[in-house]
């Protein structure tokens, strides 16, 4: 089964179906322009929202390997806290990976009693990533696969 059915079975059961949006927010988690960086403090783009009185779909589809979601966090909870900021009916949203190639779907599910939890994660990624000073690679198990050479890459083993 590829996307059409997917997305037409979406259409006709969500009042609001926004495909291939940009979301920028700043540091209050309110809607900024994605080009101005003076205040832009987290953008995501989102495959697919739809919503239906308070509750919401948000779709991210996805290609290569099916993977775990790291329940801890990651790129839906992130996506989440700021869906919840923006659209403060939300009671419920679900979060998938839609793996199409594949035929599987990853989901996460959240309430709106986790929005400042996520909103949270959100702020502690910023400033992890903001503390960062010598933007060392993190060595995984896809080192094999790079490109770079030990000349390059200090981590590279091949």
């Amino acid at each position: 089964m590829g996307a059409k059915p997917i997305i037409e079975s979406i259409l006709s059961s969500y009042e609001t179906v926004v495909p291939e949006s940009k979301i920028c927010v700043d540091k209050d988690f309110k809607p900024v322009s994605w080009f101005d960086n003076s205040v832009a403090y987290f953008r995501c783009i989102i495959d697919l929202f739809a919503m239906r009185g308070t509750e919401g779909l948000c779709l991210d589809y996805k290609t290569g390997k099916v993977r775990d979601y790291d329940q801890e966090g990651g790129q839906l909870h992130l996506t989440a806290g700021t869906l919840f900021a923006l659209y403060p009916e939300l009671e419920d949203l679900t979060m998938a990976y839609l793996y199409l190639d594949h035929k599987q779907t990853v989901k996460v599910k959240f309430t709106k009693a986790e929005a400042p939890q996520l909103q949270g994660y959100i702020v502690d990624y910023f400033d992890k990533i903001n503390a960062e000073e010598k933007f060392e690679p993190t060595v995984n198990d896809y080192c094999y696969f790079c490109k770079l050479t030990k000349e390059v890459c200090k981590y590279k083993s091949r």
